[in-house]
């Protein structure tokens, strides 16, 4: 290569470096700005009361349902939610109490009748198996607030018939049990058709995949979540029965104190 073509080729490169930044931070505004959206899109329902069925399936097939009902309100900046389990009779009345906040770090509390004691969930308890499913507890705080990741835009997908951003976002909690997620978010929807998670060592750990859309007034919501583990071939689903929107409730609904009551 002569002098003058090496010359020639330095101003490019240099180019490349200086553009290379400037993508990296567009890329991240874009995931900002989308996880703002779906963030806009989930809020405003003000409370919701559920009727649900947990179905968990072992890596051999074998299959158990739960049947649960649940309450979640918007409170302030927060949201609160109950899960209180109805079937089978072993595990009746087992109940979860989440206070997801924007800014700072999440309350779940978990009773048991079997020992009649409220346990609360540590930070790094929420990594843990709720009720022996694929679904963790910290899979059931908010996760649609913009304010819990740190997002980049990664490319425009189809999925099927529909069209969707993918994303990829990092837990801002330092003890998620995840290091990232991809999600494929619903142009139409505003909410996740599906996501994969890695795990702390950056495997990939499970897919949830998002069905059965449905809108309720203005907002849509997935009534079943299938829950893959991609390490160990176990399987959860989540399917909402009954679902109502615009409900009120008050502060003992949600209340630490009378969760065992």
């Amino acid at each position: 290569m002569t002098k003058t073509r090496a010359l020639a080729l330095v101003p490019c490169a240099t180019s490349l470096l200086l553009l290379a930044p400037s993508s990296a931070v567009a890329d991240e505004d874009k995931g900002q700005t989308i996880g703002t959206k779906v963030d806009q899109a989930w809020t405003g329902y003000k409370g919701e009361e559920n009727e649900l069925e947990l179905e968990l399936v072992s890596a051999n097939g074998e299959r158990v349902t739960r049947r649960m009902r649940g309450r979640v309100r918007e409170h302030g900046r927060d949201e609160q939610a109950t899960i209180t389990i109805v079937w089978p009779a072993d595990q009746k009345d087992t109940r979860l109490l989440t206070w997801s906040h924007r800014d700072k770090e999440d309350d779940q509390w978990l009773y048991l009748p079997s020992i009649k004691r409220v346990k609360r969930i540590s930070a790094r308890g929420r990594t843990g198996s709720f009720v022996g499913s694929e679904f963790s507890y910290e899979d059931l705080v908010n996760v649609w607030w913009v304010d819990k990741f740190k997002y980049k835009y990664l490319r425009d997908q189809k999925v099927g018939p529909r069209d969707t951003w993918v994303v990829e976002r990092v837990p801002r909690d330092p003890e998620s049990g995840y290091s990232k997620q991809q999600v494929w978010i619903d142009k139409e929807y505003l909410t996740a058709l599906r996501i994969d998670f890695y795990d702390r060592k950056g495997s990939l750990f499970k897919t949830g995949n998002f069905k059965s859309f449905k809108k309720y007034g203005n907002k849509w919501r997935a009534d079943r979540i299938d829950m893959d583990n991609r390490q160990t071939g176990k399987k959860s689903s989540v399917i909402w029965k009954v679902r109502s929107l615009g409900k009120t409730f008050t502060d003992s609904d949600f209340s630490a104190d009378t969760l065992g009551d």
